[in-house]
């Protein structure tokens, strides 16, 4: 578990999770103006799966977007975003890219606030096997599928949607970190010469 993390103002991304399989939990960590974004995510879950949970990803204008998927070696089981907050990207807070010479997307954006547009789906990527997507103090669950993938069109995700007839989670709050730096580094004094 890693819990309290930051990463603040990076050349990459705040978090480059995985390569194969990991189950990881990520929780109450701030990742602010990174400037490849928060999260890229390779690896989808062992046996339980990955979860993020309370964070605070704030890309404070310097990436498209919050958290992006990429190329995914080895199918696995569903990664998770819950009760976080993404906020100050340029087009998405979640952006879908698993490449398609890989396997599919399988994640789930569960009870997260967005400050502006949610989620982006890449039309070069494969089909998802698996996206799920439910706003923060709402219980409607949407599918989401590429743009060609049917339903109902969401044009400003690249994407469409069909509501999900059951799901047995229910609904959280947001909880974003309330992180306090208890360290400080040692006073250096004037060297001389």
């Amino acid at each position: 578990m890693v819990t309290e993390f930051a990463a603040y103002h990076n050349g990459g991304w705040g978090i480059e999770h995985g390569a194969y399989l990991n189950d990881f939990d990520y929780t109450a960590c701030v990742l602010h103006g990174n400037a490849a974004g928060g999260v890229a995510l390779h690896a989808l879950g062992r046996e339980k799966g990955s979860l993020f949970d309370g964070l605070l990803i704030d890309a404070a204008g310097q990436s498209d977007f919050a958290v992006s998927t990429a190329h995914h070696e080895l199918a696995g089981e569903s990664v998770t975003f819950s009760r976080s907050r993404f906020t100050g990207y340029r087009r998405a807070g979640v952006a879908f890219r698993a490449t398609p010479d890989g396997k599919p997307d399988d994640v789930l954006v569960l009870d997260c606030e967005f400050g502006g547009n949610e989620l982006w789906v890449d039309p070069e990527s494969g089909p998802p096997r698996n996206i799920l997507l439910r706003r923060a103090g709402q219980s409607e669950v949407l599918q989401v599928r590429r743009a060609d993938g049917g339903a109902t069109a969401q044009p400003q995700w690249n994407a469409s949607s069909t509501p999900v007839a059951s799901f047995a989670a229910q609904s959280r709050p947001v909880q974003t970190p309330a992180l306090g730096l208890k360290d400080a580094a040692a006073p250096t004094g004037r060297v001389g010469g």
